[in-house]
C-alpha cells in the first residue's frame, strides 16, 4: 500500500483492506474505526487499547491528524465557539459551533481564502489560496464535535470558501457524514453564492441537502457588485436552476440576504425581491451587514430591517431575521477568515 495517506475520512471496508495489505488483523481497523468515529479521537496516542507494535505501523503508514487545533474563542453568550486550525502547509481555517434549542449545528470551511471575493465576506479577500482535502473537512467536525458540550446534530457549509468550487471533496463528505456518522442529508445545508453548474452537478448526483443561496440582491446589476461571480452566473439562470434543484430534490431552498445600509434594505429593494420569489417555495434569512475589516459599509438600521421583514411577509413569503451569533468573536456571518502567526497568543 502507499505510505502517508490520510487516515480521516476512510470507511471501515477501506480500513481493513488496508489492515490486510499490512497483515494486521480485521478487529484492529474495527477498533481504529471506534475510535475515529465513536469516541472522535484525534491522536493515535488516545487509541489506548493498541499496542506499541499496531501504532508503530499505523505512524509510518498514515497521515493522523491533518489538521492542528490552534485556539478556541467562546462568545459572551456561550451559544458560539469558534475554532482555529492549521493545515500541514500552514495555512490557517476557521469551524464554528452554534448552539440553540433542539440543535447543535457546526459551520464548516471548504477551501482556504475564496475566489467568491465578495464585498462583504472577510474570507475572500486574498481570493482562493487552494480546496480542503477530504480529510481535512472530516477532521474539523471531529476537533469540534469532541469539544461540543451537546451531539453535533447539523451540518452546514457554510465557513470560508465555496462549497460548490471544492465540489467532489464536498460531496464525499456529505456521504461519509451521512454513511459514517448517520447524519441525515435533510440535516446538512450548502451554502453557495450560485454557481449554477455546481448546482446542476448535485442534482445529477442525487444529493438531496437544503440548499442556501447567497443571493444579497434582487437584481442582476447590484449583486455583480457585491459578489463578482454573479458576473459569470446571471440571475435568470440561477433561477432556473434553483428551480430544477427543488423539482429533483424537494428539499429546502434559502435565499440569504445580507442587509447593508443604504445598499439593498430599502423597501424598493424588498418590491424587486418580491417580484424574483415569485410564488416559489423559497424562505429567506435576513443578515444585518456584520463588520469586516477594510470595507466602509454599515448595518442597516432597525426599523429599515423591520420595515424589510414586514413587506416579505405580506406577501407571504416564509423570513426570518437572522440573530448574530458569534459577532464578538469574529464567528458571525461574512467574518471568517483564518488568524494568521502574529494575531496568535497562545
Amino acid at each position: 500500500m502507499n505510505k502517508n495517506i490520510p487516515l480521516t475520512g476512510l470507511s471501515l471496508e477501506e480500513l481493513e483492506k488496508f489492515f490486510r495489505e499490512l497483515q494486521l488483523p480485521k478487529f484492529r481497523a474495527v477498533q481504529v474505526y471506534q475510535w475515529l468515529y465513536k469516541h472522535f479521537v484525534t491522536d493515535f496516542s488516545s487509541m489506548k487499547n493498541l499496542g506499541k507494535d499496531i501504532l508503530y505501523v499505523l505512524h509510518n503508514h498514515f497521515i493522523f491528524p491533518v489538521l492542528q487545533e490552534r485556539n478556541k474563542e467562546v462568545s459572551s453568550t456561550q451559544e458560539t465557539e469558534k475554532f482555529l486550525f492549521q493545515l500541514s502547509d500552514g495555512h490557517y481555517i476557521e469551524s464554528v459551533l452554534i448552539y440553540a434549542p433542539h440543535r447543535t449545528t457546526i459551520c464548516l470551511s471548504t477551501q482556504v481564502g475564496c475566489k467568491g471575493r465578495c464585498v462583504m465576506c472577510a474570507s475572500g479577500k486574498r481570493g482562493l489560496i487552494r480546496h480542503l482535502t477530504l480529510a481535512e473537512i472530516i477532521e474539523q467536525f471531529l476537533f469540534v464535535h469532541k469539544n461540543a458540550r451537546s451531539p453535533i446534530t447539523h451540518i452546514v457549509f457554510m465557513g470560508m470558501g465555496e462549497p460548490l468550487d471544492n465540489f467532489e471533496p464536498v460531496c464525499q463528505a456529505i456521504l461519509f457524514f451521512q454513511k459514517e456518522l448517520h447524519i441525515s442529508q435533510r440535516r446538512i445545508t450548502i451554502s453557495t453564492v450560485g454557481l449554477i453548474e455546481g448546482i446542476m452537478l448535485l442534482q445529477k448526483k442525487q444529493l438531496k441537502v437544503n440548499l442556501a443561496i447567497s443571493l444579497h440582491a434582487p437584481s442582476q446589476k447590484l449583486r455583480q457588485m457585491i459578489i463578482p461571480l454573479a458576473k459569470k452566473n446571471p440571475l435568470p439562470q440561477l433561477l432556473k436552476a434553483v428551480d430544477a434543484y427543488f423539482a429533483a430534490t424537494r428539499r429546502n431552498i434559502t435565499f440569504e440576504y445580507t442587509l447593508i445600509q443604504h445598499i439593498n434594505d430599502q423597501p424598493i429593494h424588498a418590491k424587486e425581491l418580491i417580484a424574483l420569489i415569485g410564488k416559489r417555495p423559497i424562505s429567506v434569512n435576513l443578515i444585518p451587514y456584520n463588520p469586516v475589516d477594510g470595507v466602509l459599509w454599515k448595518r442597516p438600521l432597525k426599523e429599515n430591517i423591520i420595515a424589510f421583514k414586514s413587506l416579505l411577509e405580506k406577501a407571504f413569503i416564509p423570513t426570518t431575521w437572522r440573530y448574530a451569533k458569534g459577532r464578538d468573536i469574529q464567528a458571525a456571518c461574512g467574518q471568517l477568515a483564518g488568524v494568521f502567526p502574529e494575531r496568535l497568543s497562545l
